[in-house]
This record gives C-alpha cells, sequence and structure tokens, in this order.
C-alpha cells in the first residue's frame, strides 16, 4: 500500500515537472514572440520614419519643381507688364549720371525719354524723366507739361524725386518749391524714417538756405498735429523723457553695501541719489550730441543715395508679383522648404519696412538708438528742447519728496532709527543689550547640569559596587566598573560645558563689535547720502541744454 501511493506520488511530481516544463517552454515562446513584435513594431516604426522622409522630400522636390515653374511664369508677367518700368528707372539714374559727366547729347537724352513715355503711360516716372531731359534742353514748356503729368500720376514721389534733383543741380528755390509739396502729403501723427532724414537734412542745410521758412512752417504744424492728436501729448512727452533719463541711471549699492543692508528706507535713498548719480553722464551725453559737428558732404551723399534709392524702387503696380518672385526664389533656395521660405520672406519685409510713427516718437527713436547718426540725434534735441529740458526737471526732483529724513537700521532681530547719526552711541547701546540678552538666551540652553548628572551615576554605582560587592561578586563588579566610567567623564564634561560656554560668549563678543562697526559705516554712508542732497539743494541743477 506505501509502494503504491508513493508511485502515486512520483507520477504526480513528474506530471507536475512535465508542467513546469510545458509553461517554461511557453513563456520562453511568448518571450520570443514579444521580441519578435518589438522588432517588428521597430521596423514598421523606421518604415513610417523612411516613408514620412520619402513623403516630405517628394514634397520638397514638387515645391521647388513648383516654384522654379511659378518663376517663369511670374518673370514672364513682370517682364510683360512692367519691363518698361525697369528701363524707365535704368534710363533715369543714367540720364543723372550722364548731366554730370556731360558724355550724352540732349538730343540722344530727349529721345530716349520720349519713348519711354509713350510705352508706359501709367507710371509715374517716365514723365520725370521727360521733365528732366526737357530741362537739359532747355524746352521750358515740355517741362512743365510733363511735370503736370507726373504730379497727376504720383504727387508725393513726383515733388520729392524733383527736389532731391534740384537739390542734386544746386536750384534751391525750385528744390523747396518741391519740398513744400512733399512736406504738404505728410502727417504729423504718421510719419516715416526717411521723411524725417529730409527733416535732418534740411535742418542742417543740406537743400539750402530756406529763405521763405517754408519747411519751419511744416515742422511747427506737424507738432501741432502731434500735440492735437494726443491730449496726454504733454504729460506723455514728459514720462517718455523720464523713462529716457532712467537709462543713465547711476546705482548706490555697491557706493552704499551697508545703508542697503541694514537701512529699510534703502530703496528710496537709491532712487533718489542714483538720478542724483547720473547728471554728469546726461551731460555728457546732450554736450556731445549738440555740439557734435556734421559732415555736409556726408549727409549730401546720403540724401543722394536716397534719390537712387527712389528712383530705382518698385513701382507699387509691381508689387504683387514681386513678392511672388522674391517667395518662390526663397522656396529654391530653401529646398523646398515652404514654411522656412515664408519666414525668410517674412523676417525680410520686417527688416525693410519703415515703421511709421509720430514725428516726436520718431524723434526719441533716434536719441534711444546707438546706431543713429549724430545729425539726426542733434535735430531731434533742437525741436525737442522744451520737452526734454520739462522732463529733465521732473526727472531730477521726482523723487526729491521720497527721500527720508531718517532711516530704520535692522540687524540680528535689532532695530533702531537715526536722524543725522548723532544718536551712535545710542545705538551702540542698545544693540548692545539686544545681542546680550541673545547671548544670555543662548548659555541658558546650555546644560550645566551635565557634569553634576555624570557624578551623581557615577556615586550610585559606587554604592551599588560596595554593597553587592561581596553579596553579587559579579554585579558587584560591574557596577565598579561603571563607577569608573562615568567618574572618568566629569572632567570631559566639564570641559565640554565650559567649550560651549566659551564658544557663545566669543560668537557674541564678535556679533556685538562687529555689528557696532557695521552700524557705524552705515551711520557714515547715510551722512554721505544726506551730504550729497543737501549739496544738490544749495546747488541744483543747472540746464540740460543752454
Amino acid at each position: 500500500m506505501a509502494e503504491a501511493t508513493q508511485a502515486n506520488i512520483d507520477h504526480l511530481a513528474r506530471q507536475v515537472s512535465q508542467l513546469n516544463n510545458n509553461i517554461n517552454q511557453v513563456n520562453n515562446n511568448v518571450i520570443a514572440v514579444s521580441r519578435e513584435v518589438e522588432e517588428a513594431n521597430r521596423r514598421i516604426e523606421q518604415l513610417a520614419a523612411d516613408f514620412e522622409r520619402m513623403m516630405k522630400e517628394q514634397a520638397r522636390r514638387a515645391a521647388v519643381q513648383q516654384a522654379t515653374t511659378e518663376l517663369v511664369r511670374v518673370r514672364q508677367e513682370i517682364e510683360q507688364n512692367f519691363g518698361n518700368y525697369k528701363i524707365v528707372r535704368d534710363s533715369m539714374l543714367g540720364v543723372l549720371q550722364a548731366t554730370d559727366s556731360a558724355l550724352v547729347r540732349k538730343t540722344t537724352i530727349a529721345n530716349v525719354s520720349e519713348e519711354l513715355m509713350l510705352t508706359t503711360p501709367r507710371y509715374w516716372l517716365a514723365p520725370c524723366l521727360v521733365a528732366v531731359s526737357a530741362w537739359i534742353s532747355n524746352d521750358q514748356d515740355l517741362a512743365q507739361r510733363a511735370i503736370s503729368e507726373a504730379m497727376r500720376r504720383d504727387e508725393e514721389k513726383t515733388a520729392l524725386v524733383m527736389a532731391l534733383i534740384c537739390r542734386r543741380n544746386n536750384r534751391t528755390d525750385t528744390c523747396y518749391e518741391w519740398l513744400s509739396i512733399y512736406f504738404s502729403k505728410q502727417n504729423g501723427n504718421n510719419f516715416s524714417e526717411s521723411g524725417f532724414a529730409y527733416i535732418d537734412a534740411y535742418v542742417n542745410g543740406i537743400f539750402g538756405p530756406d529763405k521763405k521758412h517754408i519747411c519751419d512752417d511744416y515742422i511747427n504744424k506737424w507738432m501741432a498735429e502731434v500735440r492735437a492728436g494726443n491730449t496726454e501729448f504733454e504729460n506723455t512727452l514728459e514720462n517718455a523723457w523720464i523713462n529716457y533719463y532712467e537709462t543713465f541711471n547711476v546705482g548706490t549699492r555697491q557706493k552704499y553695501p551697508n545703508l542697503s543692508e541694514l537701512a529699510a528706507e534703502f530703496p528710496l535713498i537709491d532712487a533718489y541719489i542714483g538720478r542724483l548719480n547720473s547728471l554728469d553722464n546726461i551731460y555728457d551725453n546732450f554736450d556731445g550730441i549738440v555740439n557734435a559737428e556734421v559732415d555736409q558732404e556726408i549727409l549730401k551723399q546720403k540724401i543722394d543715395k536716397n534719390l537712387i534709392d527712389l528712383i530705382s524702387k518698385y513701382d507699387d503696380e509691381e508689387m504683387t508679383l514681386r513678392n511672388e518672385e522674391r517667395y518662390h526664389n526663397a522656396v529654391k533656395m530653401c529646398n523646398g522648404d515652404v514654411e522656412k521660405a515664408a519666414e525668410a520672406v517674412r523676417l525680410m519685409d520686417e527688416k525693410n519696412i519703415q515703421h511709421k510713427l509720430n514725428l516726436v516718437e520718431q524723434m526719441m527713436n533716434c536719441l534711444s538708438k546707438s546706431d543713429t547718426v549724430i545729425s539726426q540725434k542733434r535735430t531731434a534735441v533742437s525741436f525737442l528742447k522744451p520737452y526734454l529740458k520739462k522732463g529733465f526737471k521732473s526727472y531730477v526732483s521726482e523723487k526729491r519728496s521720497a527721500f527720508p529724513e531718517y532711516i530704520t537700521l535692522s540687524m540680528d532681530g535689532w532695530t533702531g532709527m537715526t536722524y543725522d547719526g548723532s544718536n551712535s552711541n545710542e545705538l551702540y547701546s542698545t544693540y548692545e543689550q539686544h545681542m546680550e540678552g541673545l547671548k544670555a538666551q543662548r548659555l541658558n540652553q546650555i546644560d550645566y547640569a551635565k557634569p553634576k548628572k555624570k557624578a551623581i551615576t557615577a556615586g550610585v554605582f559606587a554604592v551599588l559596587a560596595v554593597v553587592l560587592f561581596f553579596a553579587i561578586g559579579p554585579v558587584g563588579l560591574a557596577s565598579l566598573i561603571l563607577t569608573a566610567i562615568f567618574g572618568l567623564q566629569i572632567p570631559s564634561a566639564k570641559k565640554a560645558v565650559q567649550s560651549e560656554q566659551d564658544k557663545v560668549l566669543k560668537e557674541y563678543a564678535d556679533k556685538i563689535t562687529n555689528g557696532k562697526d557695521k552700524i557705524y559705516q552705515t551711520l557714515c554712508e547715510w551722512s554721505d547720502a544726506k551730504t550729497c542732497v543737501y549739496n544738490f539743494d544749495v546747488n541744483p541743477a543747472r540746464d540740460i541744454i543752454a
């Protein structure tokens, strides 16, 4: 019976073992399948990535091909519709150069200009070319008729280009007549950077003497328009100047390190004295602007360049096709990445755009930008002088009323107040008393009873050792050993207490010494700050500009 039972058990054990083997085999198969699935997923992901790259590459190639095709179409349209515009621009530049060198016959210039007039019936520059040609030929009647046609097509551009041409040929009176027409088209509340450049050229005499003060009147008119367009003009401009002067502010934290650390009123001190410290830099800045030498030849070259740019600029009618051309070119340059191409075009437009502001804002921009030519800064200062002075006065005085009469010092939980530092002994005394109180608290936290506790413990074990030594030998011996151990710890415990006490005493002695020195340094810095303010009150700021 026992043998049969054992056989059944052995058989069952073999079946269980076989089942375990089968389970292990299944597990191995599952692991293998999982690995195969992972590998398949990886290959699918790789395939998807390759496919996506292929699709993107195909899209880019298609974009490049389309851009190439579109460029051909756009350029054909430009040539068909505006090809003569380019010829007019090139001819106008050629005529200007020819008049400088006198290398082309008048009849040749006249024939070319009249032919282009016939082929560009809408372009404003074509009749300007005819007018210049007529002037060269001394045909006043034709020049007048050509000018009238150019004015009909685009009055503002015609007036400006003719003004610049007259300046180039030293026809001062005629130049101002044209400049007057151009200026009449400008709005003081919507002024371009180039518009201000012409004002700068005028102020610096590039257009010659303005006998009738035509431009002065327009400048006054624009300033009046800006004031009328903003009921808060005076306050806005004053605040703008205050913000400008703030860029010169010289902080006092390094000069008054202790005052900045201890005095609660330091931000008010720093705000005012920081402005006083900036005055020399502000004076130097405006002195450099007002007394700067302006190279008229450089300004003339700049105005002549503006003339060339104005003549070379695409006409408004062309811009739709020209923008398409730029975009398709960008697509090719970016290898079919249309998003990158669009961003490149946007950045180019943003760089070239002339931001229009009101005239005063344009002047303020000139002063705030480091790359502005010095003549424009000087021009801006000359027109903004009254507002500049008013803003400066507010900048200097604005923080004066908030400058504190006294300071509150805080350190290590102690506070003290002083008006002029004359109560320094009182401050030292109260600080020392405060620190003595803190020292006493720390000393009270020391466990002075620790040596005594060691002695009592040693005494208890000594009594036990005497009592038990003869009754229970081993216990008595142990008590004797413990008596010795605790007895030996008594001197080290006394030493530790003394050491901790000495440490606290030295720590607070140093704190009191250093704290008093910091209070002294703070009072010296406060005295210096008050003296600075007093001296300025006695000798206030001079006019920023004479």
